[in-house]
């Protein structure tokens, strides 16, 4: 996503955000947003080591 693209979305989600006072914004970047490693997510069963 280009930086264009990260303005117009939270130009469209910031008055709903600011409607209801409350509201997070996360921006991802790079190669891991797209294809987390599977050591990325919490588990309660052993994962491979990264």
């Amino acid at each position: 996503m280009k930086l264009l693209g990260y303005i117009r979305t939270i130009r469209a989600v910031l008055p709903h955000y600011q409607e209801r006072r409350q509201g997070s914004i996360v921006n991802i970047v790079g190669g891991a947003g797209r294809t987390p490693l599977l050591c990325s997510f919490p588990v309660e069963r052993p994962t491979p080591r990264c």
